[in-house]
Protein backbone atom coordinates (compact mmCIF):
# COMPACT_ATOMS: atom_id res chain seq x y z
CA UNK A 1 0.00 0.00 0.00
CA UNK A 2 2.31 2.51 0.56
CA UNK A 3 5.06 1.35 -2.18
CA UNK A 4 1.35 2.43 -4.48
CA UNK A 5 0.35 5.48 -2.85
CA UNK A 6 4.75 6.62 -3.04
CA UNK A 7 5.00 5.31 -6.80
CA UNK A 8 1.62 6.30 -8.65
CA UNK A 9 1.01 9.67 -9.78
CA UNK A 10 -2.98 9.35 -8.83
CA UNK A 11 -1.94 9.43 -5.37
CA UNK A 12 -0.46 12.96 -5.09
CA UNK A 13 -1.43 14.90 -2.16
CA UNK A 14 -3.94 12.30 -0.76
CA UNK A 15 -4.06 11.17 2.11
CA UNK A 16 -5.17 6.86 2.81
CA UNK A 17 -6.35 4.92 5.22
CA UNK A 18 -4.77 1.26 4.90
CA UNK A 19 -6.53 -1.45 6.72
CA UNK A 20 -7.85 -4.60 6.36
CA UNK A 21 -11.64 -4.88 4.51
CA UNK A 22 -13.03 -5.67 8.27
CA UNK A 23 -11.63 -5.26 11.32
CA UNK A 24 -11.37 -7.99 13.95
CA UNK A 25 -11.63 -8.00 17.75
CA UNK A 26 -8.37 -8.43 19.94
CA UNK A 27 -9.97 -11.67 21.20
CA UNK A 28 -9.86 -12.57 17.46
CA UNK A 29 -6.36 -11.70 16.69
CA UNK A 30 -5.10 -13.65 19.87
CA UNK A 31 -7.14 -16.55 19.00
CA UNK A 32 -5.79 -16.56 15.37
CA UNK A 33 -2.33 -16.33 16.95
CA UNK A 34 -2.99 -18.79 19.51
CA UNK A 35 -4.17 -21.25 16.10
CA UNK A 36 -0.63 -20.39 14.78
CA UNK A 37 1.30 -21.58 17.42
CA UNK A 38 -0.63 -24.26 18.27
CA UNK A 39 -1.67 -22.64 21.83
CA UNK A 40 -3.79 -24.81 23.98
CA UNK A 41 -4.58 -22.11 26.48
CA UNK A 42 -7.85 -20.67 27.60
CA UNK A 43 -8.71 -16.89 26.44
CA UNK A 44 -10.27 -15.03 29.33
CA UNK A 45 -12.13 -11.35 28.24
CA UNK A 46 -12.17 -9.20 32.11
CA UNK A 47 -13.14 -6.08 32.99
CA UNK A 48 -9.91 -3.85 34.38
CA UNK A 49 -11.39 -4.28 38.27
CA UNK A 50 -10.70 -8.03 38.26
CA UNK A 51 -6.72 -7.84 36.54
CA UNK A 52 -3.71 -7.71 38.30
CA UNK A 53 -2.11 -4.12 37.92
CA UNK A 54 0.52 -5.15 35.88
CA UNK A 55 -1.97 -5.80 33.07
CA UNK A 56 -4.21 -2.61 33.53
CA UNK A 57 -4.07 -0.46 30.41
CA UNK A 58 -4.89 3.11 30.83
CA UNK A 59 -6.64 3.35 27.45
CA UNK A 60 -10.09 4.37 26.69
CA UNK A 61 -11.46 1.08 24.66
CA UNK A 62 -15.42 2.67 24.96
CA UNK A 63 -15.47 3.76 21.80
CA UNK A 64 -15.34 2.14 18.51
CA UNK A 65 -12.43 3.28 15.84
CA UNK A 66 -13.50 2.91 12.38
CA UNK A 67 -11.29 3.00 9.00
CA UNK A 68 -12.52 3.56 5.08
CA UNK A 69 -10.33 2.44 2.70
CA UNK A 70 -12.45 3.22 -0.24
CA UNK A 71 -10.17 5.55 -1.46
CA UNK A 72 -6.96 3.81 -1.85
CA UNK A 73 -8.96 0.35 -2.83
CA UNK A 74 -11.08 2.25 -5.65
CA UNK A 75 -8.53 5.19 -6.71
CA UNK A 76 -5.19 3.19 -6.63
CA UNK A 77 -6.50 -0.17 -6.89
CA UNK A 78 -5.12 -1.85 -3.87
CA UNK A 79 -5.47 -4.84 -2.45
CA UNK A 80 -3.47 -7.28 -0.24
CA UNK A 81 -1.46 -9.35 -1.71
CA UNK A 82 -1.61 -11.84 0.91
CA UNK A 83 -4.63 -12.92 2.98
CA UNK A 84 -4.61 -11.68 6.37
CA UNK A 85 -4.52 -15.28 7.83
CA UNK A 86 -1.21 -15.94 5.80
CA UNK A 87 0.31 -12.36 6.58
CA UNK A 88 -0.46 -12.89 10.08
CA UNK A 89 1.49 -16.37 9.58
CA UNK A 90 4.20 -15.08 8.43
CA UNK A 91 4.32 -12.60 11.01
CA UNK A 92 4.14 -15.18 13.74
CA UNK A 93 7.31 -17.09 12.07
CA UNK A 94 9.30 -13.82 12.08
CA UNK A 95 8.39 -12.78 15.63
CA UNK A 96 9.44 -16.06 16.81
CA UNK A 97 12.52 -16.22 14.68
CA UNK A 98 13.58 -12.54 16.08
CA UNK A 99 12.56 -12.94 19.61
CA UNK A 100 14.04 -10.19 21.77
CA UNK A 101 14.54 -10.08 25.39
CA UNK A 102 12.29 -9.92 27.89
CA UNK A 103 12.75 -8.47 31.18
CA UNK A 104 10.77 -11.38 33.10
CA UNK A 105 10.23 -8.79 35.97
CA UNK A 106 7.32 -7.19 33.92
CA UNK A 107 5.46 -9.91 34.81
CA UNK A 108 3.47 -11.24 37.54
CA UNK A 109 2.24 -14.55 37.23
CA UNK A 110 1.48 -15.27 40.71
CA UNK A 111 -1.38 -12.56 40.40
CA UNK A 112 -2.51 -13.78 36.44
CA UNK A 113 -2.88 -17.39 38.33
CA UNK A 114 -5.03 -15.92 41.15
CA UNK A 115 -7.16 -14.28 38.66
CA UNK A 116 -7.67 -18.01 36.80
CA UNK A 117 -8.06 -19.45 40.09
CA UNK A 118 -10.98 -17.08 41.07
CA UNK A 119 -12.99 -17.66 37.63
CA UNK A 120 -12.66 -21.57 38.27
CA UNK A 121 -14.42 -20.73 41.76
Amino acid sequence: AIALAVTDPRAAGKIYNVAWTRAITEFEWVRAIGQILDWPGQIAILPDDQLPDHLKEEVNWSYHLEIDTTRIRSGLGYQEPVTREEALRRAVVWEKEHLPAVDANRFDYAAEDAVFQRLKA
